[in-house]
């Protein structure tokens, strides 16, 4: 069975930035080729600029741009994350949102 959830590297992390209003940073020196963020097993779905301008608005700002007309936008990320095994087997490698939920949760 498939997990719906999504990865994302320790060495990368969400920043309020003067460009674009929050982008993903560098924490540490990153390796050409490198994995740093994948929604391979997750929920989500491509989609225009103006169907994210819309999510934007709303607050669902779980996105990432892919080309210029371009963005992947993560689905309701689900339940997941309250499993303990889970918790454990990907401690430290949740995406920052859901680490915050985390530190809520527990």
């Amino acid at each position: 069975m498939r997990s719906n959830t999504s990865y994302s590297s320790p060495k990368v992390e969400m920043q309020n930035s003067p460009i674009s209003g929050r982008d993903l940073f560098a924490k540490r020196k990153i390796k050409k080729g490198e994995l740093l963020v994948s929604f391979e097993s997750g929920k989500g779905k491509f989609i225009n600029s103006e169907e994210a301008d819309k999510l934007y608005v709303k607050g669902n700002d779980h996105m990432l741009q892919v080309d210029d007309d371009l963005f992947f936008a993560a689905a309701n990320p689900g339940e997941d994350w309250k499993i303990p095994e889970l918790q454990e087997k990907y401690k430290g490698y949740f995406s920052e949102y859901l680490q915050k939920k985390l530190k809520t949760y527990l």
